[in-house]
């Protein structure tokens, strides 16, 4: 496969993820994803401010919810399951699905928001998903930094690791207004995303 020769080639493999975001998407040539998936573990302090604050989280099934408790530190994971889409590493281009949705919920006031189904747009290093299951209403919720990533190929399966991942300012105002707190903010830091891909 013309893919993973290419990869294969590269020595400098975390100059895959950050040079090529410069390259039109239009370059690439993109191979179907097959499946995978996409976990995401929240920076040290978060979950216990969001505790703190009666602020739930959890993933929907068949995403998955994981409480990992080191010292003082809570930290939650949320992993997905890939579901398709196409993607190219050299240059970074391509959308891949998931399946299943991130749930926020304050237990003080009962209010809730919800986003799933998220897609990762790898040209544009941006995740958007569904707000409440409504795929009319899709909005942009984190964006990523691929300035440390880093970027591992076997075989088929491209593994992609320490992917910083902060919130947008449109997906912050949103969970403000809807759970009726002042904890989030555009550009905040959430958490640390790897993921892995079966091409």
């Amino acid at each position: 496969m013309r893919l993973l020769r290419t990869l294969s080639s590269v020595a400098a493999c975390t100059a895959l993820l950050v040079l090529p975001l410069q390259a039109p998407a239009s370059a690439a040539t993109t191979a179907p994803v097959k499946g995978g998936e996409t976990k995401v573990t929240t920076v040290r302090g978060l979950g216990k401010v969001l505790l703190e604050n009666g602020i739930a989280v959890y993933a929907t099934s068949p995403g998955k919810t994981g409480v990992h408790l080191s010292g003082d530190n809570l930290a939650l994971s949320f992993s997905y399951p890939v579901t398709g889409g196409r993607a190219s590493v050299d240059p970074l281009a391509g959308k891949v699905g998931h399946r299943g949705d991130l749930a926020f919920v304050n237990v003080k006031n009962g209010k809730r928001l919800k986003v799933g189904d998220f897609v990762i747009d790898l040209a544009k290093g941006k995740i958007s998903g569904n707000v409440n299951d409504n795929p009319k209403s899709r909005v942009p919720v984190f964006d990523l930094d691929l300035s440390v990533a880093k970027l591992k190929v076997d075989g088929s399966v491209v593994h992609a690791r320490n992917i910083r991942v902060k919130l947008t300012a449109v997906a912050a105002g949103a969970l403000n207004k809807t759970l009726k707190t002042h904890l989030f903010s555009g550009g905040q830091r959430i958490g640390t995303a790897s993921t892995t891909l079966r091409l």
